[in-house]
């Protein structure tokens, strides 16, 4: 009887752990440290535009969600807001008016973006950044550089496309570097070049934008998946000056882009 009920016991704190876990998801890709990116493209300067009135207190429910994922409120729910992100994301209108709202749009996205994986959250990270967020150009890119690159442990998800580079230990000791060549979005070329003293295991994830239909991605002459709207995966070792050549046709960027 005392075993039966041991394992009842058992059997009860494991579905407690799991519906927590579901509640409060890790995130699949969390941002960097600022102080491990390089950041040297000229974003543009503060756009002077917020978002619509009508839908500012939509915004402002979709802070309530993120504040309950922090404060690990029983009321959390993922989905929730997922879907209330998305049907603001519908309707999102700009207008004249100050940063306030466009920093806590990014932050929101961000933060889902984190928690989902889901390209449709960076895509609108690369919307707001070439869009123009802060009020000044180091706001900007204090504001963006965390998102350009994310990680997963040693995997890698490239999510902008700036001139950047990332700077960050190994788990199986040693430093890593990958930087990010390109003019984007002048043009769709995009390079990663790969730094390290010993190869490395490294699970890079390219983000493929949702217009970019027919995009490349190469390595030493591999080409590998390239899906529009959602993200190029590359699982492999890694040597010293290894490189991944990328392509977006740019015929069908959007607006923001141009």
């Amino acid at each position: 009887m005392t075993i039966y009920k041991l394992t009842i016991f058992i059997v009860i704190l494991f579905l407690i752990s799991c519906t927590q876990k579901k509640q409060f998801p890790d995130f699949v890709s969390e941002k960097v440290e600022i102080e491990n990116v390089s950041l040297n493209s000229q974003l543009p300067k503060y756009s002077n535009e917020s978002i619509e009135d009508s839908t500012i207190k939509d915004l402002y429910k979709l802070r309530f969600f993120r504040n309950q994922f922090f404060e690990k409120d029983d009321e959390f729910d993922l989905d929730k807001f997922k879907s209330n992100w998305i049907q603001i994301q519908k309707n999102i209108h700009f207008k004249s008016s100050n940063a306030t709202d466009l920093e806590l749009w990014f932050a929101i996205s961000g933060l889902l973006f984190e928690l989902t994986g889901d390209a449709i959250f960076a895509d609108e990270l690369e919307k707001l950044a070439f869009s123009g967020i802060g009020k000044s150009m180091p706001e900007n890119i204090k504001i963006v550089s965390p998102y350009v690159f994310t990680k997963n442990t040693d995997n890698l998800f490239v999510n902008l496309f700036m001139p950047a580079s990332i700077y960050y230990e190994h788990t199986t000791k040693g430093k890593v570097n990958v930087e990010l060549l390109t003019n984007y979005p002048e043009s769709g070329k995009i390079d990663l070049k790969f730094g390290m003293s010993k190869r490395r295991y490294i699970e890079l994830f390219i983000r493929i934008p949702h217009w970019a239909v027919g995009a490349t991605v190469e390595v030493k002459k591999v080409k590998y998946l390239a899906p529009a709207g959602g993200y190029c995966k590359i699982a492999k070792k890694w040597n010293e000056g290894d490189l991944v050549e990328i392509n977006f046709p740019m015929l069908n960027a959007p607006d923001y882009l141009k």
